[in-house]
């Protein structure tokens, strides 16, 4: 059952502290926000890397991209966990077409700079699990003002955002 536990653990906070549902938005308990503080910290070091880059030259923007997509890959690590609490799994189906605009950006690294394959390779598989894991409609109740429903829309935008950086940077 997709996150059934937190949502009985969500009814039983909510009656225990009735003025506590603007807080108890689909229930966060602390493994939760450990989680969500992982991909804030490790996603402002990977913003951090990837400015830096922007003004390094040779080896030192080499290195700060790598760098920077380790940052944002353990920001997606983080995120996995978060969804896989609740339920959420990647599929074949939602995996193979994100893996795809992955591929393109891995074609463009081994054409120009394949020395940088290993770490952004894995740093493209590692999103595009998040994904496809984002993706999971376990996560989002239907309902038309849940917010979770934007989580399958912001995992694309941000593969397509990073394709394009790469495209940029290399075509």
């Amino acid at each position: 059952q997709c996150g059934a536990r937190y949502e009985t653990e969500c009814q039983a906070w909510l009656t225990a502290h009735p003025c506590g549902g603007v807080v108890c938005s689909g229930f966060i308990d602390r493994m939760d926000w450990a989680y969500q503080a992982a991909t804030l910290i490790a996603s402002a070091a990977g913003d951090y890397f990837m400015y830096r880059e922007e003004f390094a030259d040779g080896r030192g923007k080499d290195r700060h991209i790598q760098t920077g997509a380790t940052m944002f890959g353990v920001a997606h690590l983080a995120y996995l966990g978060l969804f896989s609490r609740h339920g959420a799994r990647p599929t074949r189906r939602r995996l193979l077409p994100r893996f795809a605009v992955m591929n393109e950006v891995a074609a463009l690294l081994i054409l120009n700079q394949p020395r940088l394959l290993p770490v952004l390779g894995t740093y493209g598989a590692a999103l595009s699990v998040m994904a496809a894991t984002a993706a999971d409609p376990c996560l989002s109740s239907g309902t038309r003002g849940d917010p979770t429903r934007r989580l399958a829309t912001g995992g694309i935008l941000f593969m397509l955002s990073d394709a394009i950086l790469m495209n940029r940077r290399y075509l």
